[in-house]
């Protein structure tokens, strides 16, 4: 059976949700908090998140995927065996483009009696249960899957953290992308004060000549070249 799970992110944990394993695994999110926030390049990202989301859901694959004009970009994996990684998929041939458009997270128990899923999708891989959240803040950006070989179905508890993971990934890329754009502005100011330097600098060149020019002709007779009463006394 597949299940839909819908919830505010923000509400508490219960009780019983809060055992030791969990608390463990909310510690070690908070050092991949950091490691993304140091991360400087998007591959770095997709890297460190895939690897924080196989470990938190003790699964045998991970991708992160990007929506891309209309298509899912599988980005990059991280993966027992190969997946998707460079492909792009029409938004409605994956469940990745389902989470992306409505912005929720799914649980797939057995990818092969969801209508969502095109079969053979998933014929050539390991897949047999999924779990899916997405990047999603104003607008659709992405989403995060985790896959298992054997039939599974994840916790509640086990889908938060995921989808704690790709609000926080979501949030570094907003970053990066901040960064970055500061990064070009910073380029593009330092390139142009760099070109305006040069052409002061050619512009006092010439200046010097002309007044060396200036300075020959006003101490020289035009016609023989030699000195003339200014230039004696000079």
């Amino acid at each position: 059976m597949s299940q839909e799970y819908e919830y505010p992110l923000s509400c508490n944990l219960s009780t019983d949700g809060m055992n030791s394993n969990y608390s463990h695994l909310l510690e070690y999110l908070l050092i991949v908090t950091q490691d993304l926030f140091q991360a400087r390049s998007l591959n770095k990202i997709m890297e460190i998140a895939l690897v924080a989301a196989r470990k938190i859901t003790e699964s045998d694959g991970a991708t992160f995927v990007l929506l891309d004009h209309g298509f899912c970009y599988y980005a990059e994996e991280n993966a027992i065996a190969p997946l998707w990684k460079g492909q792009r998929v029409p938004l409605n041939h994956s469940i990745a483009g389902w989470v992306m458009l409505n912005c929720q997270p799914v649980i797939i128990a057995d990818v092969y009696s969801d209508d969502r899923l095109i079969r053979n999708f998933y014929e050539t891989t390991f897949v047999k249960s999924m779990m899916m959240v997405s990047l999603c803040s104003q607008k659709p950006m992405g989403s995060i899957g985790t896959y298992w070989q054997n039939y599974h179905e994840p916790s509640i508890e086990t889908l938060r953290l995921l989808q704690t993971l790709a609000d926080i990934t979501l949030a570094t890329m907003a970053n990066f992308q901040a960064y970055s754009e500061l990064e070009r502005q910073l380029r593009d100011r330092t390139a142009t004060l760099e070109n305006t330097n040069i052409i002061l600098q050619k512009e006092t060149q010439t200046r010097k000549v002309l007044e060396a020019e200036v300075r020959l002709l006003s101490l020289t007779d035009e016609l023989t070249g030699m000195h003339n009463r200014r230039g004696f006394f000079c």
